[in-house]
């Protein structure tokens, strides 16, 4: 297997090397974390972490650290997990049941999945990416970086499945114009780590990429890229940057999570206004957040062990310490088509 170093497009020698995994990764141990879903925007939440019955005890995910949610492009109750440890899962009954997808082992970073075939699927594993063709049922080593130097997020364009694009922990955004045949480096972000990669749905020559020090905007399909976000960003006082989002109908309406707070863009990132919570600034770091996709503003956010809500475009806020887990609110998604539910995810702390 070759490496790809500096703008080198080479055709990749594992593509035909399908690769299947044991499906035994999950525990019988009970824990109070793995994921949790409100139907009521964080009224009321339950544990989901069922994966099956077996004599000793339920096998679960409870003891997982969550790393990301991702959504089916059509099938409203099948969506994704990715645990740190164990990989990635599937549910098909709205988080009741969760069962492995193929990667099983590690901590899948990155993944995308086709919106028009979504048989087709994309994940970045360790120092590889991974591709699906059959669902999640096989994997095929399709791009091998660096030994160290992991795959950190893979997207899809939303409407051209030949184009896929990766970024690297070594800070190097890559693109496969032939569906991974192929690979060239776009740009490589020098002593940074991407964290998000995030494609405009409704124009997808628009992309972002987050580090925790900025974000990084393209509106050439990745040819040329600008800091202007991240100057914004410093002068609004908003670094490092924790979690970044806006919504598919308004996109220009961004928000951004850091340890001072939140900060909220009406201008598509050229300029942030803070966003005033019940936490005082700088004292405890906004984990995530997530904008109810049919009210924009619905707004929800964690920080440490507690969920916080507001209907009224930030304006006012509700706390709720009803989740019932002890770990750290780390991670935090709004269903795109079902208005109201919520997926948290929730991580270990860390050790002092």
């Amino acid at each position: 297997m070759k490496k790809i170093f500096l703008l080198a497009v080479l055709p990749l020698a594992l593509s035909a090397c399908a690769i299947s995994f044991s499906s035994r990764t999950a525990t019988t141990q009970a824990g109070d974390g793995g994921v949790f879903i409100s139907p009521d925007t964080g009224t009321t939440w339950a544990q989901k972490v069922f994966v099956r019955q077996e004599a000793k005890g339920p096998v679960t995910i409870s003891g997982s650290n969550i790393g990301f949610f991702a959504f089916h492009p059509s099938t409203s109750d099948t969506f994704y997990v990715s645990t740190q440890q164990q990989g990635l899962w599937k549910t098909e009954d709205a988080g009741e049941t969760w069962s492995p997808l193929g990667l099983t082992t590690g901590y899948v970073q990155g993944f995308t999945q086709d919106v028009a075939n979504p048989a087709l699927m994309f994940a970045g594993f360790q120092n590889t990416i991974q591709k699906s063709t059959d669902g999640g049922t096989t994997w095929t080593v399709v791009y091998t970086n660096q030994p160290g130097n992991a795959v950190t997020q893979v997207q899809l364009n939303p409407h051209n499945a030949q184009e896929v694009f990766a970024t690297t922990n070594g800070g190097v955004l890559l693109k496969s114009d032939d569906e991974g045949v192929t690979w060239r480096i776009l740009k490589i972000f020098q002593n940074r780590v991407p964290k998000k990669l995030i494609l405009l749905k409704n124009d997808p020559r628009i992309m972002f990429v987050v580090m925790a020090d900025g974000i990084f905007r393209s509106n050439d399909a990745g040819g040329q890229w600008n800091e202007l976000m991240t100057e914004a960003l410093r002068k609004a006082d908003a670094l490092p940057v924790n979690d970044f989002t806006f919504t598919d109908h308004t996109p220009s309406v961004m928000y951004v999570a850091s340890t001072s707070g939140i900060v909220r863009s009406l201008d598509g990132g050229a300029s942030w206004q803070v966003v005033p919570t019940v936490i005082p600034p700088k004292t405890v770091p906004v984990n995530a957040l997530a904008i109810n996709p049919v009210d924009e503003n619905e707004l929800v956010f964690t920080a440490a062990s507690t969920f916080y809500r507001s209907s009224d475009f930030g304006k006012t806020w509700q706390t709720f310490k009803n989740v019932g887990s002890a770990r750290v609110y780390a991670v935090l998604a709004a269903h795109p088509r079902r208005p109201g539910m919520l997926l948290l995810g929730t991580v270990l702390p860390a050790k002092k």
